[in-house]
């Protein structure tokens, strides 16, 4: 997921809550991809993009690195309604878990501790 991310906003310059709202579908051309939404971080939800009217979109570039990156993900892990990356508030029981899972002590980790 970090990699498809990092190759979103390196290659095709989005911005923070861009990428993580990316879909299969937004594809426009095999040279270009088209943002219509972002991640609210406030809300958790799909929003239109920050400063434009309702319905507005932004195309940018899209190159072949980072067209093969998203075709690759959406093979591997699949899509859900077009999406590659699931909503925030989509959480499985093990993703629940492992967010709010009691924190380790340090002598139960299982690594020996530094002494000062």
């Amino acid at each position: 997921m970090f990699r498809l991310v990092a190759d979103l906003m390196c290659g095709c310059g989005m911005r923070n809550g861009e990428p993580l709202a990316v879909s299969i579908n937004t594809i426009v051309a095999n040279d270009v991809y088209r943002i219509t939404e972002q991640v609210n971080q406030t809300t958790e939800t799909y929003a239109p993009l920050k400063h434009r009217k309702v319905g507005d979109y932004h195309d940018v570039p899209l190159p072949a690195r980072v067209k093969h990156s998203i075709e690759w993900y959406a093979d591997t892990c699949g899509t859900i309604d077009g999406y590659l990356l699931r909503s925030p508030r989509n959480l499985t029981q093990a993703d629940a878990q492992l967010l709010h899972r009691k924190p380790v002590a340090a002598h139960e980790e299982g690594r020996p501790r530094r002494d000062p």
